[in-house]
């Protein structure tokens, strides 16, 4: 969790500068959000990648070595490993 914490200050850091130097302070405004959708996008082309070439085990690799226990990791699951879905009959 702390390192998750760390790693997002680090992107919030390097978007005030970054964005705040270029543009001043409206750039500190917008480089947040739009640091954050960049940094989605990568990390969605990532993932798709890795399932693209059958290696997304190397993400849980990574995971179980540097990451953070709290954060999601995308791990397909069969039809048959799935959890029962739980409906509410009223």
């Amino acid at each position: 969790m702390v390192r998750s914490y760390l790693r997002q200050r680090r992107g919030v850091l390097l978007t005030f500068l970054l964005f705040g130097g270029l543009w001043g302070f409206v750039g500190m405004i917008v480089g947040v959000p739009l640091f954050a959708v960049i940094y989605d996008v990568i990390k969605k082309l990532v993932v798709h990648g890795l399932k693209r070439n059958k290696e997304i085990d190397l993400l849980q690799t990574y995971h179980d070595s540097f990451g953070d226990p709290e954060d999601d990791v995308p791990v397909e699951t069969s039809a048959s490993e799935a959890p029962p879905v739980e409906t509410n009959n009223l």
